[in-house]
């Protein structure tokens, strides 16, 4: 049984110093879900197939939050934005404002710091970032190297 002082895991989450709602951290963003500071937790065990990412909106673009220079295999179609300001910036250019976008990377810890970027950067349409895994899971999952 959990002695730690707090009556449940959210006053837990919500105590912590380093997440505010305006920078909030992985565990703020699970208890809260999207909100205009927080992408949308997908843990990867929620991710079946590949229609699964599809069916997450009318346009979804997936992202690679990995530096191609130490990660140069990727799926085909994947955007390649590391967590730089400018670099997401230059995404939003590629895309409709509708677009729903999915970042992922190796375990999540990447895609997160991306995914809130971008949420801060303003982007107004659906952000999620895949946690617990990424790529070579995906592409398990998914048995493609096209999502």
């Amino acid at each position: 049984m959990y002695g730690g002082g707090y009556e449940d895991l959210r006053s837990l989450i919500l105590s912590d110093k380093d997440s505010t709602p305006q920078d909030p951290s992985k565990a703020r963003c699970y208890d809260s879900g999207e909100t205009n500071a927080c992408p949308q937790p997908l843990p990867l065990g929620q991710v079946k197939n590949a229609a699964t990412i599809a069916a997450l909106g009318k346009k979804v673009t997936i992202v690679d939050a990995r530096p191609e220079d130490a990660f140069p295999k990727s799926f085909d179609n994947a955007h390649r934005v590391v967590n730089d300001d400018d670099a997401i910036k230059k995404l939003f250019a590629k895309l409709d404002k509708d677009t729903v976008i999915v970042y992922f990377c190796q375990k999540g810890v990447l895609s997160f710091r991306a995914a809130k970027s971008v949420k801060r950067l303003g982007w107004k349409a659906r952000v999620f970032w895949i946690d617990n895994g990424g790529f070579p899971e995906l592409e398990k999952i998914t048995g493609m190297t096209y999502l």
